[in-house]
């Protein structure tokens, strides 16, 4: 990946800038690989330039040599920090160009074309900037850290209020607004969940890029605006929490067991990526038998998330056989419900899903709920139910909104920093996603 890496090396800035810039490299080009293995003084020094004594006498650093890890997660924290900060500045450039462009005499009335425009420019900055991918770790990483939250609590609080009243400004330019019952803060949501999204494919499918995003919007964007007088009723769904799964047999290792020794070290109070070593211990069987099964830390975890598929097949078969009205985009609608709940009752899972896709260069498989999810979406393209607009054939505009849709519902949980509204949040989403995209006249989340 081609990023636009500071340059820890730079004479003219002072020594713990210089230091810190090499962390936010090193976390880059190593990824949670690095995470795992903790930062140690020579590799940040030689990245730096700089001399090993200097690592012990910047502040923010440790004092003296054989410190634990509690001095480097202090580090890491601090680093990852910092590029929140960073990526919270990088919006004060866009809100003026907006501005500017608004005053301008040749402004067209084209709100859903100048969000596109917008979202396809900031995320092509995204990608290309190593914050992005900090600020993904740093969520992934922030159940884990008191630190984190309040870091992401912050970040995540300012850069909705401005891209709120960003949204608030271009669409009252031209008299439209999001669909009610849903405001500004939701499309805020909508759309940052789907660019985060977008941006873990990026890391391995590089065609996944400036104008992939606008294309996706383009499916959604056209039902999220409407004039200001109109408006649309949206109904909910209340679903009740899954059943726990059952607990593991006992007996030797199956991959059952390792997919939950992984998951156990991803939780607690950590704030490092487990090794395969950490794994196999955890699971009582040796590296190499998790490399066999698996193929690496990702394998673990993309079966780990596997494990819910079957739950999932049979909910949306007992939804057709049950529902007077088992139409695919409601049946789809309650398991994207679904979806989004099971991942907040197993949130360790959803951080290691997004580490594991940071941190993997080639795209994980596609899943068998992104799968029930194109199914869903394709029958009801059949049925004339749903038809999202797009410049390719139906299936690929099926595939990339499917995806959309996981990416959207995964994305959003560990995002969120305060965990108490988390499930409210998730529950908005799913229902502002579907609401947006529904035929005019068909209320979104219909379910009998």
């Amino acid at each position: 990946m081609t990023r636009a890496l500071p340059d820890p090396t730079d004479r003219n800035d002072p020594g713990d800038e210089r230091l810190f810039d090499a962390v936010v490299c090193l976390l880059v080009e190593q990824g949670a690989r690095l995470v795992a293995a903790a930062l140690r003084p020579d590799e940040v020094t030689d990245r730096a330039g700089k001399a090993r004594a200097s690592y012990y006498r910047t502040a923010g650093f440790p004092r003296t040599p054989g410190v634990g890890g509690d001095t480097r997660r202090a580090v890491l924290v601090d680093a990852l920090d910092r590029s929140l900060r960073e990526s919270a500045g990088d919006l004060d450039q866009m809100v003026g160009g907006v501005a500017a462009f608004l005053d301008g005499d040749d402004v067209e009335p084209v709100p859903v074309e100048m969000i596109r425009s917008l979202a396809a420019e900031n995320f092509t900055d995204m990608v290309n900037s190593p914050h992005f991918y900090l600020q993904l770790l740093a969520a992934a990483l922030s159940p884990s850290a008191d630190e984190l939250q309040a870091s992401l609590q912050r970040f995540y609080a300012t850069v909705a209020a401005e891209y709120d009243e960003l949204f608030r400004t271009v669409l009252d330019h031209w008299g439209y607004r999001p669909r009610p019952p849903f405001g500004y803060h939701d499309l805020t949501v909508l759309l940052s969940a789907i660019g985060e999204g977008l941006g873990l494919r990026h890391a391995g499918v590089r065609s996944i890029d400036g104008d992939y995003y606008a294309d996706v919007l383009g499916m959604v964007l056209p039902g999220v605006l409407v004039p200001i007088a109109a408006s649309t009723e949206v109904s909910r769904v209340d679903l009740g929490r899954p059943a726990a799964a059952a607990a593991a047999a006992g007996g030797p290792p199956t991959r059952s067991a390792i997919t939950s020794a992984a998951l156990r070290l991803f939780g607690g109070s950590r704030v490092t990526v487990p090794t395969l070593d950490e794994v196999a211990r955890a699971a009582g069987c040796s590296a190499e038998a998790v490399v066999s099964a698996f193929g690496g830390l990702a394998g673990v975890v993309s079966a780990a998330w596997d494990e819910w598929s079957p739950e999932f097949v049979e909910r949306v078969s007992v939804d057709r056989s049950a529902l007077r009205r088992p139409d695919p985009l409601t049946v789809l609608y309650r398991l994207a419900i679904r979806v989004a709940v099971r991942g907040l009752e197993h949130q360790q899972l959803v951080r290691a899903l997004v580490i594991a896709e940071i941190s993997t260069p080639s795209p994980a498989p596609v899943d068998t709920v992104t799968g029930l999810f194109e199914t869903l979406l394709g029958e009801a393209v059949g049925s004339g139910e749903f038809n999202p607009p797009g410049r390719d054939t139906p299936g690929r505009r099926v595939a990339r909104f499917a995806a959309m849709l996981r990416r959207t519902l995964l994305v959003e949980v560990p995002t969120t920093a305060d965990i108490a509204a988390v499930e409210v949040s998730a529950r908005q989403l799913v229902d502002y996603v579907w609401a947006v995209t529904m035929p005019a006249g068909r209320p979104a989340g219909r379910h009998d």
